[in-house]
């Protein structure tokens, strides 16, 4: 059995090919289902990741993270790393201000309770 390459049958149409058409058609095959992949196989980040077509990470309400399209899975675990890391000691800096001015006792006033 001889594969005949001059005219293939595809969703029952036939097609004349030639060794460069196959090559475009296999690279656009790979280029839809590589888009593919990236937009629907989600990773759990701890967040909800959407890819955009944007240049820089937006976090809307701790909930969803905005992440450029083109980012790998490493730098999107890499900076929302970074940002978890900067929220949580922005937390506990707010929380020693607030903490640190509870026990203070001005002159004259007696105990703070």
């Amino acid at each position: 059995m001889t594969l005949n390459w001059d005219n293939i049958e595809l969703f029952g149409y036939r097609v004349a090919t030639s060794a460069i058409e196959l090559l475009a058609l296999a690279i656009c095959l790979w280029t839809v289902a590589y888009v593919l992949y990236r937009n629907y196989w989600k990773r759990d980040f701890g967040v909800e990741v959407h890819r955009r077509l944007r240049l820089t990470m937006k976090v809307d309400d701790q909930t969803v993270a905005y992440v450029p399209l083109f980012w790998p899975e490493v730098l999107i675990q890499v900076r929302l790393t970074r940002y978890w890391r900067h929220e949580v000691r922005g937390l506990l800096r707010r929380e020693e201000k607030v903490c640190s001015g509870l026990g203070k006792v001005e002159e004259g006033q007696g105990s703070p309770v």
